[in-house]
C-alpha cells in the first residue's frame, strides 16, 4: 500500500504481540470453559547446551463432542527433570488456565526416546 509503514521492532514487541498473545489466550480460556473432560499432553527435551525445556498442549472434549486443542506454554525448566519438578510445572500451568484437576484424565509423558508413558497424577502422593 502507497504511505504505508512498518511498525517498529519495539511497537511490535512491546505492544502489538502482547495485544495478540492476551486475545488469543481470552478465546482459548472462553473455548475451554466449554469442555468437560481434559487430557495434558507434555514433551521435555534439553537443548545442545544442556537447558531444559516442558511444553504442554491440552486436548479436551466439549459438551457437543467436538475435539479442541490449546497449546498452554513452553517453559525454561530450572533443575533436574524429577517428577518432582515436573508436576509442580503441570500443576501451576493447569491452574493458570483454569482447567479443573478433577476432569483431567491420563496424562501422556513423551521422554527423550520417544516412548509414550502415561502417568495419571491422581494416584501419585508425593512426599517429601
Amino acid at each position: 500500500m502507497v504511505g504505508y509503514q512498518l511498525p517498529s521492532m519495539e511497537k511490535m514487541r512491546n505492544s502489538m504481540l502482547p495485544k495478540i498473545a492476551a486475545a488469543t489466550k481470552e478465546k482459548a480460556l472462553q473455548l475451554l470453559k466449554t469442555c468437560t473432560s481434559f487430557n495434558i499432553i507434555l514433551d521435555i527435551w534439553s537443548s545442545k547446551q544442556m537447558m531444559g525445556y516442558i511444553g504442554f498442549k491440552c486436548q479436551a472434549v466439549t459438551q457437543d463432542y467436538e475435539l479442541v486443542h490449546v497449546f498452554l506454554a513452553m517453559k525454561h525448566m530450572t533443575g533436574r527433570h524429577t517428577a518432582a519438578n515436573v508436576f509442580a510445572e503441570y500443576e501451576q500451568t493447569i491452574a493458570d488456565w483454569n482447567i479443573p484437576v478433577q476432569c483431567v484424565g491420563l496424562f501422556p509423558l513423551f521422554s527423550k526416546y520417544r516412548h509414550i508413558y502415561h502417568l495419571n497424577f491422581s494416584l501419585f502422593q508425593l512426599t517429601d
